[in-house]
């Protein structure tokens, strides 16, 4: 069932994880294998009470929060306010989840509720400062916020790794800043001579 999950055929992996749960019914991992398998399939409407009755029966304090993980991800378009709730369950059952962050900003983003949403893309970024997808989520929010103070700061506070500087390029060129975009660009050909993209 795994090497089936791996190679994307996902319908015959979910077959495979039914066959090993007519065995060990109650075999939480395998339950929540089979919920992502049928999430990636495309079959949320089923993987929903798969999950949800393996989080009911679940004792394992990671298994909780891996479920809790997955159905925050299962109910991320339908059902944003729930979704949310499942990932900060999984966040308090492990706190070491913290690449969760930035699932959680998207959320709070979807929900209105912009300024939870710029602290928790904050915490990513005071964790991973050259998270270059955490940046450009941050600094997109705070554009459309009309944020000016703190467009593009975080780019400032970062190390200066290639990607970033580029990143922070393609938002200078994209908003009408050229001069500056080209002055970015510039300093990332001195700094990455072997850069193609900023040439």
């Amino acid at each position: 069932a795994k090497a089936l999950h791996a190679l994307g055929r996902f319908d015959e992996a979910v077959e495979s994880y039914r066959i090993f749960l007519v065995a060990k019914p109650d075999h939480a991992p395998t339950r929540l294998a089979l919920g992502n398998a049928l999430i990636a399939a495309g079959r949320q409407e089923e993987a929903e009470p798969v999950l949800s009755a393996a989080l009911h029966d679940a004792t394992d304090t990671q298994v909780r929060a891996e479920l809790h993980q997955a159905l925050g991800r299962l109910h991320r378009d339908a059902r944003p306010g729930l979704a949310l709730e499942h990932l900060e369950r999984a966040q308090e059952l492990d706190c070491a989840r913290n690449a969760l962050d930035s699932e959680r900003a998207d959320l709070l983003e979807k929900l209105h509720r912009f300024e939870d949403a710029k602290k928790a893309y904050r915490q990513v970024l005071e964790r991973e400062p050259i998270n270059s997808e955490a940046h450009r989520a941050y600094n997109e929010l705070l554009y459309r916020l009309g944020d000016e103070e703190e467009f593009l700061a975080s780019y400032d506070r970062a190390p200066r790794s290639q990607q970033l500087m580029l990143g922070k390029a393609q938002f200078l060129l994209s908003t009408g800043r050229y001069g500056e975009a080209e002055r970015c660009y510039r300093d990332a050909i001195i700094r990455y001579s072997d850069s193609k993209e900023a040439s």
